[in-house]
């Protein structure tokens, strides 16, 4: 069990504690391992691991990814090793969350008539980090959190549309 603030998918109630996770998918959250086995019967067809890995083999990159003895391939070898495996992590995500980011990217085209006004209620901010790299996301909100100031725009955390209007270096 792990500590974040969530919803269960069976009943859809606030978990602001310990929550249960699909061990397959880690993307489905239960409050409890009661709603987690009664949920199992939708939950199966939409499992994200059944339908991004159809056999139980892993993947030749996973080796690198996961640490495995690399004393055998070249440095090159093994940084396309890595390459890889982070293009399959990234393609995995990608199809996890395709849709949503696009009906939000359709969301916020339509805004653009009504301007920044329009975006700092119907905006969305993406941010994505590797999962060992949150030192990153802190620096990156730092960052922002600077530009917005030199923008003389008050920074508001629900509406990062005034503070990623601009490019990001």
């Amino acid at each position: 069990m792990e500590h974040h603030s969530k919803k269960c998918l069976k009943c859809d109630q606030k978990i602001d504690g310990a929550y249960v996770r699909c061990s397959a998918c880690k993307v489905a959250t239960y409050c409890t391992v009661d709603c987690q086995k009664e949920h199992w019967d939708v939950h199966q067809d939409q499992c994200v691991a059944k339908v991004t890995s159809p056999s139980d083999e892993l993947p030749p990159y996973a080796a690198v990814a996961f640490g495995a003895p690399t004393h055998n391939l070249t440095h090159i070898e093994i940084q396309r090793e890595k390459e890889s495996a982070m293009m399959e992590e990234f393609y995995n995500w990608r199809k996890i969350w395709y849709n949503t980011i696009t009906k939000c990217t359709i969301s916020m085209l339509s805004c653009e008539p009504y301007g920044l006004d329009k975006l700092r209620t119907h905006g969305l901010a993406i941010w994505v980090s590797e999962r060992t790299e949150y030192s990153n996301l802190d620096a990156s909100k730092a960052y922002i959190s600077e530009r917005a100031a030199r923008n003389k725009w008050q920074w508001n955390p629900d509406w990062w549309a005034e503070a990623t209007s601009f490019k990001v270096r």
